[in-house]
């Protein structure tokens, strides 16, 4: 039987590595939070409307710019302790506070990464609890695989209805533009192997679409799901960019590889 708590360890350790290293990638340029640049506070169109005075100056800058610091080093201690370290559930709680923040702050500039580290975080913050019982750390874990798999259906869902996505003309333009600067190679590809790109296309569809089947298959093809991801975001973080990504839906593969093993001990795993 897998352990709850270590499945939860694993969890902190890559979301708080993730969160870490966004943190200090948007403090490193900071000139971009400053008014006026692409983060700041400045044009009217991103600015939140019914601020007080104090959330305004800790939106703006530096505000913004030492609650990343201050996030980025809870996370670091995170990392560095141990999950079970009694100190982790505070410094967890606090992370859970800067990350509706952060989800607030930059809600115009991130996608939806931001929102899987909130639930990894609260998975792992109820989880850390003094004296929480096995019971309350199963339900953190169901907690956050049901969002994960809700999110890959969803995800599979809104590519299964663009016709971009179906004809593969997004993946392509992905490839000749996003992706060209460091990686012309899969560009050229892509213009020139039609057949390839519906191949990769209906392969990140059907993913998404079927993960959530993932926890109900034998072993083998559970963690033919679970590679593929690793795959998938490991091509989007080369291609487009989106690193948090990685290690955010990453981060909830414990509580998958958690759920799945019960589920087999129960019987209700086919085969």
């Amino acid at each position: 039987m897998v352990d709850g708590q270590t499945m939860l360890g694993l969890t902190a350790l890559i979301t708080c590595t993730g969160i870490a290293l966004q943190s200090l990638e948007l403090a490193w340029n900071r000139r971009h939070l400053r008014d006026g640049c692409l983060f700041g506070w400045a044009q009217a169109s991103a600015t939140p409307a019914g601020l007080t005075a104090i959330q305004r100056s800790l939106h703006g800058y530096p505000g913004c710019l030492i609650l990343l610091r201050l996030r980025a080093a809870l996370a670091i201690l995170c990392v560095l302790f141990s999950y079970r370290y009694p100190a982790t559930w505070p410094l967890l709680a606090a992370l859970v506070i800067l990350q509706l923040y952060y989800n607030r702050r930059f809600s115009l500039t991130r996608e939806n990464a931001n929102a899987m580290y909130l639930y990894c975080l609260v998975a792992c913050t109820v989880g850390a609890l003094p004296g929480a019982s096995a019971r309350l750390v199963t339900v953190a874990l169901v907690f956050l695989g049901f969002q994960v798999l809700l999110a890959y259906a969803m995800s599979g869902r809104t590519k299964l209805g663009s016709r971009p996505w179906r004809s593969g003309d997004y993946l392509t333009w992905v490839c000749q533009n996003r992706a060209a600067q460091l990686f012309p190679a899969p560009g050229n590809i892509a213009g020139r192997h039609r057949g390839m790109v519906l191949i990769a296309t209906w392969g990140v569809i059907l993913l998404e679409l079927l993960f959530p089947l993932s926890v109900f298959l034998p072993a083998p093809f559970f963690w033919a799901f679970i590679a593929g991801g690793v795959m998938f975001h490991t091509a989007v973080s080369l291609t487009m960019g989106a690193h948090a990504f990685w290690w955010a839906f990453v981060g909830t593969y414990p509580a998958l590889t958690f759920i799945h093993a019960t589920l087999r001990a129960k019987g209700w795993v086919l085969g």
